[in-house]
């Protein structure tokens, strides 16, 4: 388990935008800080935000808490449920968590972590 979130992209937000739902999701590359929307199921929307709504440190710090996908994923073939690491940061607190996660967004998540640059994300809508 790592003990920071370098490199790991950081599930900002989710929002929904005439009846859609989208992920915002921040990567940096080459000390440049981009971040991304994407579209997402309403299952994964679900399921993101109970990621975005886990506050396991301290409650009356005013640190903000980051999000991270950490990437280590393990499947339940019998649920047919997958699960993924997120490290969760408030201040010097860091920890990773396992949360259940939808396919389709697990595997966007996973190539978008693998970026090289962000040629590769020019047709996503860009959150400045």
């Amino acid at each position: 388990m790592r003990d920071n979130s370098e490199g790991m992209p950081e599930i900002i937000k989710t929002y929904t935008e005439n009846g859609n739902h989208f992920v915002v999701v921040g990567k940096t590359i080459d000390g440049i800080n981009k971040s991304f929307a994407f579209w997402i199921s309403e299952k994964a929307f679900v399921l993101i935000n109970k990621v975005l709504s886990f506050y396991p440190f301290d409650k009356l710090l005013k640190d903000r808490y980051k999000y991270f996908f950490a990437g280590c994923i393990r499947k339940d073939s019998k649920k047919n449920t997958q699960y993924t690491d997120f490290r969760i940061e408030q201040g010097k607190n860091g920890k990773q968590f396992e949360f259940e996660v939808e396919l389709q967004f697990l595997k966007n998540i996973i190539w978008f972590s693998e970026l090289k640059d962000f040629e590769q994300v020019k047709h996503l809508k860009e959150i400045f």
